[in-house]
């Protein structure tokens, strides 16, 4: 399964589904901090914002 996602973000929408993510060997890089899916988005923009700034940061 490492391959298929290989380069993909990894984003739960809480502390069970994380943990059950990495005991099947994936990395988790995003989780909301409630387990609502408003949460789980605003996690993933603000992860993609925070990577974004910091490739910007870079140039």
């Amino acid at each position: 399964m490492c391959k298929l996602v290989s380069g993909s973000v990894i984003a739960c929408i809480g502390p069970i589904t994380a943990k059950t993510a990495t005991e099947v060997g994936l990395s988790v890089a995003v989780m909301a901090a409630e387990n609502t899916v408003p949460a789980l988005v605003e996690a993933i923009v603000l992860y993609f914002s925070e990577r974004r700034e910091r490739a910007q940061t870079r140039r």
